[in-house]
């Protein structure tokens, strides 16, 4: 009986104690914090309504975000969280040439530039989904999707110019004529996972908002308009009034970053 006893002692005890080290070293952890860092790109199109035609001008930008998020099972699984981020666009050295005909000089060539531009966000999402892990405790490789829905507040400004004949002769300005609208996100990620709980992660996605530009014939010289000519005016009243200019409603967005169960 002795040792019968001693016999289910030993297996009782060697059962528990890889049940204890799995919740002493290899617990897996139930919500996540994430941060990453990108950029992202952003199409502003100049269309010519009375032929049909486009061009299209690209700004950077930089994409910061922070996630916090539950519901991830061992290794991978469906995942739900919030997601608050910034997104921020610069002036970039994309031009594009063009020429109006019909003037009483004849055919004039002008260059579209990028002036200044400044556009700002703030947005907020409900985030959902998807990661496979691929791999061991140690060491694994996961890919994964996820879409996201929210609001955003967005301000700033975007000015483009023509240098008419390589003279700086005319500037349009912009603004952003949708301050607060929705967006939706949505990205595919892989990541590679170091133990349990922690991931190295890069997304590639797309966000759909109303666009950040649009411009109408607002416009002023960008030199005294006493140095220009009659032709001179006519002319850039011209360019500038044959464009309707708006940003693309996608965005396109690139990032790395961490996350980190607990």
């Amino acid at each position: 009986m002795k040792k019968i006893t001693i016999f289910i002692f030993l297996l009782v005890l060697t059962t528990l104690l890889p049940a204890a080290e799995e919740n002493v070293v290899w617990d897996w952890k139930d919500n996540f914090a994430s941060t990453t860092y990108g950029v992202a790109l952003m199409p502003v199109e100049f269309n010519y309504g009375d032929t049909g035609s486009t061009n299209t001008i690209l700004l950077s930008g930089i994409d910061i975000r922070l996630f916090n998020g539950k519901n991830i099972t061992k290794k991978g699984g469906f995942y739900t969280g919030t997601e608050v981020g910034v997104l921020m666009f610069f002036s970039g050295d994309a031009e594009f040439q063009d020429t109006l005909d019909g003037t009483s000089a004849g055919s004039v060539t002008y260059t579209i530039t990028n002036r200044d531009a400044f556009i700002g966000t703030v947005f907020l999402m409900a985030k959902y989904g998807y990661r496979l892990d691929l791999g061991v405790k140690l060491f694994g490789i996961s890919l994964g999707c996820e879409m996201g829905i929210g609001a955003r507040i967005a301000s700033g400004n975007y000015d483009y110019g023509a240098d008419i004949e390589e003279n700086d002769v005319v500037n349009s300005k912009g603004y952003d004529t949708t301050a607060m609208s929705m967006i939706l996100d949505t990205a595919v990620e892989a990541s590679v996972r170091l133990g349990t709980n922690l991931r190295f992660v890069a997304k590639v996605g797309v966000m759909l908002t109303p666009p950040f530009v649009n411009i109408d014939s607002e416009y002023d010289y960008g030199v005294d308009i006493s140095d220009l000519t009659t032709v001179e005016i006519e002319e850039a009243s011209e360019i500038l009034n044959r464009y309707d200019v708006e940003s693309s409603p996608l965005i396109t967005t690139a990032r790395v970053g961490f996350i980190v169960s607990y």
